[in-house]
């Protein structure tokens, strides 16, 4: 995720043994509860558990989209 991306090495890993994962957020008209659920996986993203965010909207009509690429997420619109 590009808040993140400084602390991978060139392999696109942070030095870990461990895998990383792909987060995929569904999203629809959720402004209100996108911000603190893109937080929450902050703490991960830094140690490298979290590859990359994808929020995949629904055709929001509020400001989701606006969060999730702000926030450093792939945006998908499906609708």
């Amino acid at each position: 995720w590009r808040c993140c991306a400084a602390s991978l090495d060139a392999s696109g890993r942070s030095g870990t043994t461990s895998e990383m994962i792909s987060v995929v957020i569904p999203a629809f008209n959720s402004e209100r509860t996108l911000a603190r659920a893109m937080e929450a996986l902050v703490p991960a993203a830094i140690s490298g558990t979290i590859r990359e965010v994808i929020v995949v909207d629904g055709g929001s009509s509020d400001a989701s989209v606006k969060i999730a690429d702000q926030a450093g997420a792939d945006v998908l619109k499906t609708a």
